[in-house]
């Protein structure tokens, strides 16, 4: 791997997650992130299915990562009148299932940990990079920032989220009519927050409550409750941002909601702190991962989760390329790029569609149709089961639940789903 190096842009989660993939690997890296400090200042909560946490157990960061997660316990479901309807702990299935449990973190925490455990990470990460323009060669790609600085490296990776600059400059580099400026598009809107945890709730909690063409959900850790509300609108494309006077006026009706005893959704509020999949993931020396190539509903927690999963492919077929050549032509990538977008378009679909149908769901005016959104839902642990790990390293302490994991060392997952015991 003499020689190979990649430029990383963006420092969220899935950036980080990578970085981690290939240092672990032997791959390279210097990573990019716009703000001017990783986690930024607004971050919000992220919780992580069990595919992911399984991924960070093969980087030999499960104990760290336990001691700062809350294990998720249970969903409440609730109307916007106050109606309780009932609650699940699917949760504690999941973790008899797959061997590990769904976790909840203060994204600043989770990030701070990762940004931590990285090698040389004072000169491997760089922040406040805003990149301005890809150029890219036969032999290499130069990246050049705002500030005037350049590096030239081997390839580009856009982890830099759903406004992804990477994948706007890529789509200037690749045929006309390719892909859309904007490839994704948006029907429902919504603000994200967050609040001390109050008396009356758990941690480990999500509520959600329903109402007409609404939803609210509260995911609940011991000291932050997250707040992520959504209402349907009109099918856009359109990249639209609250101003400060929009965003009271759109949680006013929500004010007096309750969601647990003796609380409503203002005591959280006045104490706060687009969807799609990509049709072209690659072009030449660039490739997109997570958020800048599928963009889903946040609804079930699928965004960072499939991110993580697709940086781990990316590392699979970037590291079983680079050891017969280590230092890869054009041609070369494309297979790999096109390799990693194969193994991941099908399954990242697939979690989107759900997201949207359960959101969807529990939006309608006549319902929420809990009933269906579980049907649906019993397709997850199979998805969860056939979920890609790295085959660059070893995973001798993998563990294990009533349904093996099903991912194969070259990639493929085997056509039979296991049948999982109960």
């Amino acid at each position: 791997m003499a020689g190979f190096k990649a430029i990383i842009i963006g420092g969220g989660p899935v950036g980080l997650y990578l970085a981690h993939a290939f240092q672990a690997s032997g791959i390279e890296y210097a990573l990019f992130e716009q703000h001017d400090a990783i986690p930024p200042i607004t971050s919000f909560g992220i919780f992580f299915w069990p595919q992911a946490i399984r991924l960070f157990h093969q980087l030999g960061l499960l104990d760290k990562l336990q001691s700062i997660g809350v294990s998720m316990e249970k969903t409440i479901h609730r109307l916007f009148d106050g109606t309780y309807l009932n609650k699940t702990t699917d949760y504690a299935l999941l973790s008899k299932l797959h061997g590990y449990e769904m976790l909840l973190f203060d994204r600043g925490s989770f990030a701070q940990l990762l940004l931590d455990n990285l090698h040389d990470h004072q000169t491997r990460v760089k922040t406040g990079k805003r990149l301005n323009k890809i150029i890219s060669n036969p032999d290499g790609v130069k990246v050049e920032f705002s500030d005037g600085s350049s590096q030239q490296e081997s390839i580009v990776i856009g982890c830099d989220g759903i406004w992804s600059t990477v994948r706007q400059i890529m789509r200037r580099m690749v045929p006309k009519e390719l892909f859309p400026a904007n490839p994704f598009t948006a029907s429902y809107r919504g603000v994200f927050g967050r609040a001390p945890t109050l008396k009356g709730f758990k941690p480990g909690h999500l509520i959600n409550i329903h109402g007409n063409g609404r939803d609210l959900q509260l995911v609940t850790s011991d000291k932050e409750t997250h707040v992520i509300t959504y209402e349907k609108i009109e099918t856009t494309n359109e990249q639209r941002n609250f101003s400060e006077k929009g965003t009271e006026e759109y949680v006013t009706p929500l004010l007096d909601i309750p969601v647990a005893d003796g609380v409503v959704f203002g005591d959280l509020w006045k104490n706060r702190h687009a969807e799609g999949i990509l049709g072209m993931w690659h072009w030449d020396r660039v490739v997109l991962v997570g958020d800048s190539a599928h963009k889903m509903m946040p609804h079930q927690g699928t965004e960072a989760n499939n991110g993580i999963e697709s940086a781990a492919s990316l590392t699979n077929n970037l590291a079983a390329l680079l050891r017969y050549r280590p230092e890869p032509k054009n041609h070369d990538l494309r297979r790999a790029f096109a390799a990693y977008q194969s193994e991941r378009e099908g399954p990242a679909s697939i979690w989107a569609n759900m997201a949207r149908f359960s959101l969807d769901r529990t939006t309608q005016n006549e319902g929420p149709f809990l009933d269906a959104v579980r049907v649906i839902d019993e397709r997850i642990p199979p998805l969860v089961a056939a979920s890609v790990r790295l085959n660059t390293i070893l995973f001798e302490n993998e563990k294990q639940g009533t349904l093996p994991w099903s991912y194969k060392r070259d990639g493929r997952n085997p056509s039979k789903t296991p049948t999982p015991k109960l």
